[in-house]
């Protein structure tokens, strides 16, 4: 059963030939033929159809097919690290010395383990023309505050995918925003551009909502008319 499934096959002609070669690649163990087609399909997608429809599915794939011992643990390790490889080829390729660029430092705290989706909100953001410095994962709060102000960021980004010690981050992450030169450009407009998104998605959410109850309405008022219909149209029961 497909039930459990998270990934979902692209079903695009050259992205799904792409996505299926990777997934023989994996199931062979042929980490050099993996290179080889991650290598190719930065060179025919664009940067975002790249993440977004080609690496993002197949890292889904591995991780719930390893999960669900379809694949080997092996397997998972190298292909992941087959992907990071290409993933760090990309971002350095695209890397900006433009001196007037708005800077971005990305970090972890500590305890957290670097993820891939870090590496790939890394590529997107250098693809939109920011100047970014990334120290990496598991990085004590002071240095990020340390790195922060080296570089004189605009933007601090905290990677956290690790759900534990929520109080031990929530306590680093008011450091961070106390040491902070500008708090106001540093935690205050990620926090005003979260506060956007969740509006507009509550919004949305209100929108569907009551669109929702319209057509329950609509679906109850045409209810009643049938049921009256068959009420007054019934021939009598028969024995």
């Amino acid at each position: 059963s497909n039930a459990g499934v998270g990934y979902r096959r692209p079903s695009t002609g050259t992205i799904m030939e792409l996505f299926d070669e990777s997934v023989s690649c994996v199931k062979e163990m042929n980490s050099w033929k993996l290179d080889n087609v991650l290598s190719n399909a930065v060179a025919v997608l664009s940067t975002n159809d790249y993440l977004i429809e080609c690496i993002k599915p197949l890292t889904n794939y591995i991780h719930d097919e390893c999960s669900r011992g379809s694949i080997r643990y092996a397997q998972e390790k190298m292909s992941k690290l087959c992907i990071r490889t290409c993933l760090n080829n990309l971002y350095l390729s695209l890397r900006s010395s433009k001196e007037d660029c708005p800077r971005l430092v990305i970090a972890s705290l500590l305890s957290e383990h670097e993820s891939l989706d870090t590496i790939m909100h890394l590529i997107v953001a250098q693809n939109v023309g920011w100047d970014i410095t990334y120290i990496g994962n598991s990085v004590p709060n002071d240095e990020i505050s340390y790195a922060a102000s080296s570089v004189k960021a605009q933007v601090v980004i905290l990677a956290i995918n690790n759900s534990r010690d929520i109080a031990r981050k929530i306590y680093e992450i008011k450091h961070i925003r106390d040491n902070a030169e500008k708090t106001e450009d540093i935690i205050d407009k990620v926090a005003e551009g979260t506060k956007d998104v969740a509006e507009g998605a509550a919004e949305a959410v209100t929108d569907v909502a009551e669109g929702a109850v319209n057509v329950a309405e609509e679906v109850v008022e045409t209810a009643e008319d049938v049921v009256d219909c068959l009420l007054y149209t019934s021939p009598s029961p028969r024995d």
